[in-house]
């Protein structure tokens, strides 16, 4: 069974409630129930929900079929951590005001190596 895919899903899927209640609660706030009501925090909450759920479903799946692949235990956590601080580090950097643009940097480059790592680990995986 993929425990530890499951474990990574389920901690993303949790951030993704936590961005999509905040945004229905900032659309219930300034009346915005369609669309951004031009509201600047309303739009960067969006654009934090959408960035991941751009990069999620590729990660998780990532991580899931390395699982099944009998990658080892250390290197699926390994992808799950960097995934997951990748993202909230980017979060964290975006919403910042001014924006903390280092901390989006690295939130950046964790999430694109989680994905290059986990990438090059199924293909070294389906081959060999």
């Amino acid at each position: 069974m993929p425990h530890i895919a499951a474990l990574y899903t389920g901690l993303t899927a949790l951030l993704l409630a936590v961005l999509s209640i905040r945004i229905s609660l900032m659309r219930m706030r300034i009346g915005a129930a369609h669309n951004d009501g031009s509201d600047k925090r309303l739009i960067t909450a969006i654009r934090l929900q959408g960035n991941l759920t751009e990069y999620a479903p590729m990660a998780m799946l990532l991580i899931l079929l390395a699982e099944l692949l009998n990658a080892p235990v250390w290197g699926l956590h390994a992808f799950g951590i960097m995934f997951l601080t990748g993202r909230l580090l980017h979060m964290i950097g975006f919403a910042s005001r001014p924006q903390n643009l280092s901390m989006r940097q690295a939130g950046m480059v964790l999430t694109y190596s989680m994905l290059t790592f986990a990438g090059l680990t199924n293909i070294a995986y389906a081959l060999f």
